[in-house]
């Protein structure tokens, strides 16, 4: 038995750490990505663990080889369970009792598979698009006000709880955004209209395009989803407070 691997478990508001039998091989390919379709390969997608019939293993599982064994955990349904290894998660996700096993000589193994939350997650938005988000609650008039509230700092903020920024940018010259109406960005004074160093010809509110910030983009991915959020992913989010995604048709 390797003590430096377990399985971690919550039942029933118990958490419990399962005993582990022989060298597993874990598959690690937590990095690797299909150059052809972009999350296709997640990692991990799930991984089988053969438990020995130790009294923790059997207590957990009810004493699941015997005939008369009931309410067997993750037989009928699936378990939250972390793998750990070495006091490191490398795995998170739920864990199913495929079946129980008793050798000739009366040996108990318990055959369990763990599958990872994460392909689960892009299991569930592989088909989703970004349009079917809900971004109601960040509708808004485009005033010079606005514009200018965007760019205060998030924490504190009164426009949208700093979910909207308005930058200022000049979108080039290859004539992919179409201006009809409101010329193009320019920092040239001697540049007659729309031009952001001249106060006698200011910009217009037509040239700004509001940016979302990636913290709601996500937020709005998993509410879609009805998903229990990862926790890896949100410990980031404060890191995202100032990145933004900025939506451009491009031709």
């Amino acid at each position: 038995m390797i003590n430096d691997l377990i399985l971690r478990v919550t039942y029933n508001g118990v958490v419990t750490d399962l005993d582990v039998d022989g060298d597993v091989p874990l598959r690690l390919d937590i990095s690797a990505v299909d150059n052809q379709e972009i999350g296709e390969v997640f990692g991990i997608s799930s991984q089988n663990f053969f438990l020995p019939g130790t009294n923790n293993n059997n207590k957990f599982f009810n004493h699941g080889y015997l005939e008369s064994a009931v309410d067997v955990p993750g037989l009928y349904d699936t378990i939250e369970c972390d793998v750990l290894r070495n006091g490191e998660t490398l795995l998170q996700g739920q864990l199913q009792l495929n079946e129980v096993v008793t050798s000739d000589s009366g040996f108990i193994t318990y055959d369990v598979t763990v599958s990872n939350r994460v392909v689960e997650f892009n299991e569930a938005l592989k088909d989703k698009f970004f349009f079917e988000a809900n971004f109601e609650d960040l509708n808004h008039t485009l005033t010079t006000d606005n514009v200018f509230a965007s760019w205060a700092p998030r924490s504190g903020s009164t426009f949208v709880s700093g979910g909207i920024f308005y930058p200022l940018i000049d979108y080039g010259f290859d004539d992919r955004l179409t201006f009809p109406t409101f010329p193009r960005l320019s920092a040239d004074g001697n540049t007659a209209t729309g031009s952001s160093a001249n106060p006698d010809y200011p910009l217009s509110l037509g040239q700004f395009l509001p940016a979302i910030g990636v913290r709601e983009v996500f937020d709005k991915i998993f509410i879609k989803q009805d998903i229990a959020t990862l926790v890896v992913l949100y410990r980031l989010l404060t890191s995202m407070n100032y990145l933004y995604y900025l939506k451009i048709k491009m031709h």
